[in-house]
C-alpha cells in the first residue's frame, strides 16, 4: 500500500506558521528589566522608582512613582512619569539617579541621552486619601514637580 503525501495545503500552511515563528523570534526584541535604584520622598509619602531597560544594546530607563507600602515592586502598580533612552554609561555609576529636592520636587539627573520624555511634569496622585491623612496632608498630598537635569560640564552641574 503506498502512503499519499500531504496536500499542498496543509504543507503551506505548515510553512507559515514555521515562518511566522521564526518571524517573531528574530524581529520581536527581547526586553531585560532591572530595578536601579529607588527612592522615598522626605515626608515618607512617596517612593521614585528608577527600572532600567535593556533591548537589543539599546539602554533606556523609566522613573514611576508609587505608595512605598506597595511591596514587592510591580509594574502594574508602579505609575510612569518618566522615560530616558539610550544613556551613556556614567563609568561604574547608573547613567540616571533620583534626587529629591523637596518633598514635592524630584529632579532626574541624567548624563547624555538621545531623548528624555516627561509624562507628568506635575504629579498628583489624585484620590489616594488615607495615605494623604496619615501623612498630615488632609485629604490630598501635595502635587510632585518632575524636572530632568543633565549631569555633565556643558550644563555646569554636579552630582
Amino acid at each position: 500500500m503506498v502512503k499519499s503525501l500531504p496536500s499542498r495545503r496543509v504543507c503551506t500552511v505548515a510553512l507559515v506558521v514555521v515562518g511566522t515563528i521564526v518571524a517573531i523570534a528574530i524581529f520581536v526584541p527581547s526586553t531585560s528589566f532591572r530595578l536601579a535604584g529607588r527612592v522615598t520622598s522626605p515626608d515618607g509619602s512617596t517612593e521614585a522608582t528608577l527600572i532600567a531597560m535593556e533591548a537589543r544594546g539599546a539602554q533606556g530607563y523609566k522613573v514611576c512613582f508609587r505608595r512605598p507600602s506597595a511591596r514587592p515592586l510591580n509594574m502594574k502598580r508602579c505609575t510612569e512619569v518618566a522615560y530616558l533612552r539610550s544613556l551613556t554609561p556614567n563609568g561604574a555609576s547608573e547613567p540616571v539617579s533620583l534626587v529629591w529636592a523637596s518633598p514635592s520636587q524630584l529632579e532626574i539627573r541624567y548624563t547624555p541621552a538621545v531623548s528624555v520624555h516627561i509624562y507628568s511634569p506635575v504629579f498628583a496622585w489624585g484620590a489616594i486619601r488615607e495615605l494623604g491623612a496619615s501623612a498630615g496632608y488632609g485629604n490630598r498630598l501635595p502635587e510632585i514637580l518632575v524636572r530632568a537635569v543633565p549631569i555633565g560640564e556643558s550644563a555646569g552641574i554636579t552630582n
